[in-house]
């Protein structure tokens, strides 16, 4: 993967956007909307996206992968979004303010409802977005390797067997550690960096930035992509359509 595309749940146009620009995966965005209708319905938009775009995949381009970012699992609403979703056969989860705990909590969770739906054990990825908290940056030496590129023998089965990324928000992290409005993390930003990309080089999984944040001189996508690039990301979440060709272009290098 090189390029992951947000798009809210329920928004055919902002979906279909994404596709047609080409991401390499689409996440169908559940995080911030409120307990209600609302959600529920973005919850069912979700499921029927996954299920359509897996029976009837887009044509003439590269595979697109299929993911959810659902609530974090101390909102109350993760179980929710999980019962309905999962009816969708996600190709995985984006779960925020993660750590190894959580990890471990979503796993679980995930393995119950694939045996309930009959779907292929250890088939639902977990992206897990790390930066929320700086306890959880820190934890990251924690999380063992994945069974990817481990011998067979001793491949786990357990929570390293989903992992696909671990992610990083410079703009998350920062009001966390009193850096909120300066632009920019300082040391404490490079140590993240640093931790996630060591971490998810150790899995054998991908390591995944976070679009920028807007701001009054908007977003410059290319230098932000080129950073992260050199710093040892893999690939980059695209919150508009016309960063998803900029970061298929520079994380094709």
């Amino acid at each position: 993967m090189r390029s992951l595309a947000l798009a809210q749940a329920g928004d055919a146009d902002a979906v279909a956007a994404a596709i047609a620009a080409g991401a390499d995966a689409l996440v169908l965005d559940l995080l911030g909307l409120p307990q209600g209708p609302g959600l529920d319905a973005a919850r069912l938009a979700a499921r029927d996206v996954l299920g359509t775009l897996r029976t009837a995949p887009p044509e003439d381009r590269r595979p697109l992968r299929r993911f959810v970012r659902i609530h974090s699992l101390t909102s109350r609403l993760a179980d929710g979004d999980l019962d309905i979703v999962m009816a969708g056969q996600p190709d995985g989860i984006v779960l925020p303010a993660a750590d190894p705990d959580c990890i471990g909590r979503l796993a679980l969770r995930i393995a119950v409802r694939e045996a309930q739906l009959g779907l292929p054990a250890c088939s639902t990825r977990i992206i897990a977005l790390m930066a929320q908290e700086p306890a959880s940056m820190l934890r990251l030496c924690e999380s063992p390797r994945s069974g990817r590129g481990a011998p067979a023998a001793a491949a786990p089965s357990g929570p390293t067997a989903r992992l696909a990324g671990f992610g990083f928000s410079p703009g998350q992290l920062q009001p966390t550690i009193g850096l909120a409005n300066r632009g920019h993390g300082g040391a404490s930003d490079v140590l993240a960096r640093g931790l996630v990309v060591a971490a998810a080089a150790a899995a054998g999984i991908a390591a995944v930035i976070d679009a920028p944040p807007a701001g009054p001189a908007g977003r410059d996508i290319d230098a932000w992509a080129r950073r992260a690039l050199r710093d040892g990301f893999t690939a980059g979440f695209a919150a508009r359509t016309e960063e998803i060709p900029v970061l298929n272009r520079v994380f094709s290098h």
